[in-house]
């Protein structure tokens, strides 16, 4: 009987187990089994948990991008090399500019300052001519397989060098002018540093930083050039306790000899750092043996210590050392560009003809416009700031003539300020504004800058020749040209290297926008020392100056246009 009883007690156990199992053995199976049907009262159970996974998914925020910061830009070391070759023609061009006034006054003192400033203008004019077609086949043999991009800029620097060490044993006017063509017949550095800075930095969002960086160490060479020119320019007469008669003697018969051999010197020192360092761009003539860039190589193996250069003897010979994980994301954006660019070419081919004749015409048009006023404004100020004053009897409304008298070293001084500033407007300032603003908006916001500038830039003859308020007019006016070029002059880069659609053309585009940035230095310069020497004959020294204000209206007004194109 007590058997009985157990057994039964057992039975009712499991019958209650089964009981209270089973629903939700049922239900981990069917949430197990999403696919499979269920009863009517299961279905809406089953779509709210679909639908709260589809809510819990929506909910997790995408990854953040990395950010494009001056750490993270890949290749610092071929960005600093290309960024050396721009800082060292501009400190050559603009430490020439600052003493050449002065030097064709000592080639014959008895000419009038009009037929001066008719010489400056010529001898930068006729330099810059010879850019015009040489630039074009620059870019041309830069693209060659035979030749490449690095040797042509070897080249480029090797003639700056050239034309300084014969522009310091100069004795003519004649002599001066063929020295400043012979440093044009190989020069396309200008068009050629893009290209390779565009193919060395192939991201997009480092792009930006990359030519920001490029306008920084051209306003430092524009800074530095003519500190260089302006102090070291007849030192005999301005440091005579220094620089005396004999061993020194040389420095009196030439007395604008040193500020040229130190350009000469500073070309010749990147011309050796790019042998060794640069790498090759071009992908047709990445297959040459170069035996500078070997020679950099073994002479970086055996600076580095033993343990460093086991840990990066992997990478190859051909490989920077410090290029490391950058160039492999590099060759993968690269080749997602090309993927993509080969899947849309044929979308493209129909549209291609109207791209090249509309935007494409606009920027090079603008360019042309831009450095015409721009250069022309330095080359102006140069003439302008150290012409004697004239006497402000004979004054009448816009009829008013004269310079401000400056000394080479004060012209000097007075040329560097713009580009000292413009060096932390374009680091910390630049980025965040074309950012916000894009890059072609920026260009049209900050261009009327420059316009003013140039309207009251011949008034300074009106302001009293003493120290405190001439320099503070001076510097007023260097704060508003560092300013408009902190903007204009990257755009001016970034928006021509942006008309590039195939990157095996890159060198012949950016060859074509050299020739024509060329062609406009070389016609503002002569065009407007012609004007201001008329204008201190004629008493109208502002008409240059105005003329300035015309031509970059109507760079404003194209610039415009293109932005709705």
């Amino acid at each position: 009987m007590l058997s009985s009883l157990i057994s039964r007690l057992r039975r009712e156990r499991t019958q209650n187990r089964l009981a209270s199992d089973g629903p939700r053995e049922e239900s981990l199976e069917l949430d197990s089994h999403p696919l499979l049907e269920s009863d009517t009262e299961d279905k809406p159970r089953s779509d709210q948990n679909e639908a709260g996974y589809a809510e819990s998914k929506s909910s997790i925020p995408p990854p953040r991008p990395v950010g494009a910061s001056w750490a993270s830009l890949p290749n610092k070391t071929q960005v600093i090399l290309l960024l050396l070759v721009k800082f060292s023609e501009l400190a050559y061009r603009s430490s020439t500019r600052t003493y050449l006034y002065s030097q064709l006054k000592w080639f014959d003192p008895s000419l009038p300052d009009s037929v001066v400033s008719t010489q400056a203008g010529t001898i930068q004019g006729f330099s810059t001519a010879v850019r015009v077609g040489s630039a074009i086949i620059v870019g041309r043999l830069a693209d060659k397989a035979s030749i490449g991009r690095k040797n042509m800029l070897l080249l480029g620097l090797f003639g700056y060098a050239v034309s300084s060490i014969g522009l310091a044993f100069s004795r003519s006017f004649f002599t001066a002018a063929m020295f400043q063509a012979a440093g044009g017949l190989l020069d396309g550095n200008a068009g050629l540093v893009r290209t390779v800075l565009a193919e060395t930095v192939k991201e997009k969002q480092y792009q930006t930083r990359t030519f920001t960086l490029l306008a920084v160490f051209a306003n430092m060479g524009g800074a530095i050039g003519p500190i260089i020119g302006g102090v070291l320019a007849d030192p005999v007469n301005s440091y005579p306790t220094v620089f005396g008669p004999g061993p020194r003697g040389w420095m009196t018969k030439w007395p604008y000899a040193l500020p040229s051999l130190a350009s000469a010197l500073l070309c010749l020192l990147v011309v050796v750092m790019l042998s060794l360092g640069l790498d090759e761009t071009s992908e047709a003539a990445r297959h040459r043996t170069d035996l500078g860039r070997r020679a950099g190589i073994l002479i970086a193996y055996g600076l580095c210590s033993p343990r460093t250069r086991y840990s990066y003897r992997p990478l190859g010979e051909n490989e920077m050392i410090d290029r490391g994980q950058d160039d492999v994301a590099r060759s993968e954006v690269g080749l997602n560009d090309a993927s993509a660019s080969s899947r849309s070419s044929t979308s493209h081919e129909s549209s291609g003809i109207r791209f090249l004749l509309v935007p494409t015409v606009l920027t090079l048009i603008s360019r042309f416009l831009f450095n015409l006023h721009d250069v022309t404004y330095n080359t102006l100020s140069l003439v302008f700031f150290p012409a004697p004053r004239a006497s402000l009897l004979n004054d009448q409304g816009i009829h008013f003539g004269g310079g401000l008298g400056l000394t080479t070293s004060q012209v000097g001084i007075a040329m560097s300020i713009s580009g000292f500033i413009t060096i932390p407007l374009s680091l910390l300032v630049y980025p965040n504004i074309s950012n916000r603003l894009g890059i072609l908006r920026s260009y049209l916001i900050f261009l009327p800058i420059a316009l003013l500038l140039y309207a009251v830039t011949p008034f300074l003859v009106f302001v009293p020749d003493r120290d405190l308020p001439l320099w503070l007019s001076i510097g007023g006016l260097m704060c508003l040209k560092a300013i408009s070029r902190t903007f204009t002059c990257p755009a001016s880069s970034i928006i021509l290297n942006n008309c590039v659609l195939d990157p095996s053309v890159r060198g012949t585009v950016n060859g074509v926008g050299s020739s024509i940035t060329n062609a406009a230095t070389s016609i503002g310069p002569a065009v407007g020392g012609w004007v201001l020497g008329l204008g201190f004959k004629y008493n109208l020294v502002g008409a240059a100056w105005w003329g300035l204000v015309v031509v970059g209206l109507v760079q404003w007004f194209i610039l415009w246009h293109l932005r709705h194109k």
